[in-house]
């Protein structure tokens, strides 16, 4: 008899804690860079958080997680309790911004999904020769479309496929009539053109050429020789005005950019087939994070997933 009443009640009891349990873990690491910890161990991204846990973020370092609810919220440098985190986003909203942190939290906790990011950046590495490198052709990779539309004003360049001679590259910025409206010199594989300032404020669409410098600052081949250019063309008003008005739905009121935001702007963009506008947010999300490995791969993927010798949108 006793027996009988006991058994129920510890099938009883067991179903109870192990329904409990989990809903103890109210966070996941979506991002993280520095020696965070809690309660004394070690996070990393997918790393679960209970509401029991205190959080160590150490100045300089930087931590994002994601909420059961679908929330994302980054962490000040400080101590925190995740019960005192998780009361901070009582009365939030679960905006559209959380479908694209979701995706985030997908595409770098999932052991598929991670599995693809590792493909992703072997082959940008292949991509930006950092495994192969083939100089048969002078003509350069740049992570940009052959033509695509520009919703801001700031356009990120980055090419693969250093020829053997090049030192330095010249990027040439000019309209339709051939006229240059803006050169510069730089020692690396990438620049950063802002097209809404000097001569090419107000200017669509635009040219965007690559030349490679040997040590004489001459090209290594006539510029005419090199096949590819690539076209932004900008968005007539009614087309920016309908992105401004979906980003203004997703963007957190009178807060200042973030890391966080600005991964879900990549995402954003990347759909919108807005790609240098993604380009642009990838790399300012990793900027921002002070690159936290979490972002670096979402850049990575995006880079490596492009094929950047066809037509954007």
């Amino acid at each position: 008899m006793l027996t009988r009443i006991c058994l129920p009640l510890l099938i009883a009891s067991v179903l109870l804690l192990a329904g409990a349990y989990p809903r103890t873990n109210v966070f996941r690491v979506l991002a993280c860079r520095g020696q965070v910890t809690a309660n004394g161990s070690g996070l990393r991204v997918g790393s679960r958080l209970a509401t029991t846990q205190s959080l160590q973020v150490p100045a300089g370092a930087y931590l994002c997680l994601m909420h059961q609810s679908g929330r994302a919220l980054e962490v000040a440098a400080g101590s925190h309790s995740v019960r005192d985190l998780e009361a901070r986003l009582t009365g939030r909203s679960v905006s559209l911004a959380n479908r694209y942190a979701q995706f985030m939290v997908n595409e770098l906790t999932n052991p598929t999904a991670s599995s693809d990011i590792a493909r992703s950046r072997a082959s940008y590495m292949r991509k930006t020769g950092s495994v192969v490198r083939d100089f048969g052709s002078f003509n350069l990779l740049v992570a940009l479309p052959l033509k695509t539309s520009l919703y801001g004003q700031y356009v990120p360049l980055r090419w693969a496929s250093r020829p053997q001679k090049a030192r330095r590259y010249k990027v040439v910025v000019s309209d339709l009539t051939e006229t240059v409206l803006h050169t510069d010199t730089v020692a690396d594989p990438e620049v950063l053109v802002n097209v809404g300032q000097g001569a090419l404020a107000g200017k669509s669409p635009l040219i965007f050429k690559v030349v490679p410098l040997d040590d004489q600052g001459q090209a290594v081949v006539p510029e005419a020789n090199l096949e590819y250019t690539n076209m932004v063309e900008r968005l007539t008003p009614e087309k920016a005005a309908a992105v401004r008005a979906e980003l203004d739905s997703l963007r957190p009121a009178e807060e200042p950019p973030t890391a966080l935001f600005s991964m879900i702007e990549a995402s954003f963009f990347e759909e919108k087939g807005l790609l240098a506008d993604a380009h642009y947010a990838y790399a300012r999300a990793v900027e921002l994070s002070g690159g936290a490995e979490a972002y670096r791969e979402l850049y990575a993927a995006f880079l490596a997933r492009g094929d950047w010798q066809k037509t954007g949108r």
